[in-house]
């Protein structure tokens, strides 16, 4: 009995230690459509067309978050070849969520997006990008 009580304490510790932990989660498995692009503003030029490209490409596409923690992104027929190759390498990468900073994570940090819920919505902001991508989960 006296052994039980220490077991136990670790073993809730690990799990509780556990649950705020990056993992693949339930909540974002499945396919996650986008819905929306916003592009932030105040942007030059050259960049804003890059944006433009990248909106282009984004949009109506679907990001696949598998059960198996493998990450996929299909992208609408016509998309900008630039997107296609840009994004390719992702698919086939692990993910990974951690609840504690709302980060999704693809890859070894080669894609990184901040998860916002509001009004039932999702939005991922990409680290790297002023992008913002409106989702559906599905």
């Amino acid at each position: 009995m006296k052994k039980t009580i220490p077991t136990l304490i670790v073993l809730l510790l690990i799990s509780w230690y556990s649950y705020g932990q990056r993992s693949v989660d339930q909540e974002f498995t499945g396919k996650c459509a986008v819905k929306e692009v916003t592009i932030a503003k105040g942007l030059n030029s050259e960049v804003q067309n890059m944006m433009m490209v990248m909106k282009n490409g984004f949009t109506d596409s679907q990001f696949i978050f598998g059960s198996d923690g493998k990450f996929k992104i299909q992208l609408k027929e016509n998309a900008p070849s630039m997107m296609k190759e840009m994004t390719s390498f992702l698919n086939g990468r692990n993910w990974v969520y951690d609840r504690d900073k709302k980060e999704l994570e693809v890859g070894n940090n080669e894609l990184l997006m901040f998860v916002e819920q509001k009004d039932g919505k999702y939005y991922f902001e990409f680290s790297d990008t002023p992008i913002t991508l409106e989702m559906d989960k599905s």
